[in-house]
């Protein structure tokens, strides 16, 4: 996994997902402050992982999910959902609606590109 594109409504929060992911991780991070300019940017970038807000302005995570999913180019492409909601019965239904995974806000900027790689490990083998 190499290219991630991360969509979050808040320029702070995009900021340290930036670091995190960038500089941290060793990832290409493409950053879209909302589901609009993801569903625009994504066929460009072909990303192996798109990293997704659920709480939004406008189009929420899961209104942009289930747009995604309608486009054949992105249908396969992994979703990560990062929320604050993350009783039991929010991941339910993220991971129901086709999440790959749910990760806590707060996040830890330290671990989060190794927690992407391993939620995409168990669908996306290494060809190593």
């Amino acid at each position: 996994m190499s290219r991630v594109v991360a969509v979050e409504d808040d320029p702070d929060i995009r900021a340290v997902i930036e670091l995190a992911l960038g500089h941290v991780g060793g990832l290409a991070v493409t950053c879209c402050d909302c589901g609009h300019a993801a569903l625009e940017a994504l066929p460009a970038i072909d990303p192996d992982l798109v990293l997704l807000d659920v709480m939004m302005p406008g189009m929420d995570g899961l209104e942009t999910l289930a747009r995604l999913r309608l486009d054949p180019r992105n249908r396969l492409v992994p979703v990560v959902f990062m929320t604050a909601r993350i009783q039991p019965h929010h991941r339910a239904d993220y991971l129901a609606r086709g999440a790959l995974g749910v990760i806590a806000k707060p996040f830890d900027p330290l671990t989060l590109a190794q927690q992407l790689r391993l939620l995409h490990a168990a669908v996306v083998p290494s060809s190593t």
